[in-house]
């Protein structure tokens, strides 16, 4: 006979065995971001992929990728402290600008 499991955790399990689990630590990462990752990332950068642990970052400028890219590692570590091992367990770097158009 079965022993009976918590619905939450059935749930992790099925939707990363179809791929879904990645969307909704995206979903976390994407609303909390500023409080996860923290100076010198907040407020200059923002998630916009996780696929097999591999996070890419947008970030708004190259000076900006100049400046986090030394704390990478350090970014890994708080996201694993909030959300879990092995979910972000790397991290690549795009510019992608800060979405304000110039005059």
């Amino acid at each position: 006979m079965y022993e009976p499991q918590r619905l939450d955790e059935v749930m992790d399990l099925v939707l990363s065995r179809i791929g879904v689990a990645a969307a909704r630590h995206l979903d976390r990462l994407t609303t909390d971001w500023d409080a996860l990752a923290a100076v010198p990332w907040s407020g200059r950068t923002r998630p916009l992929s996780l696929q097999e642990g591999h996070l890419v970052v947008g970030v708004d400028s190259g000076a900006t990728a100049s400046l986090v890219k030394y704390d990478i590692h350090g970014l890994i570590e708080r996201l694993e402290a909030a959300i879990g091992p092995g979910i972000v367990s790397t991290v690549s770097l795009k510019v992608v600008g800060s979405g304000r158009q110039r005059r």
